[in-house]
């Protein structure tokens, strides 16, 4: 599956995710989460410098 795909994500047929994913309906084994751990990081967003709500709740 290449992305951007034409389709909407929610339309994507579920085998497909996990075969694009490399992945299956149980999850990843611990020796293939640590592989892609090392390899892609830890699956986090980065944090965002600003205003958090309550800063600007109390402006």
């Amino acid at each position: 599956m290449k992305y951007p795909s034409s389709q909407p994500w929610h339309y994507i047929n579920l085998e497909a995710v996990f075969e694009d994913l490399q992945a299956i309906p149980n999850g990843l084994t611990e020796s293939e989460a640590k592989l892609r751990f090392e390899q892609i990081g830890a699956n986090s967003l980065p944090r965002q410098s600003g205003l958090s709500c309550w800063q600007i709740l109390l402006r």
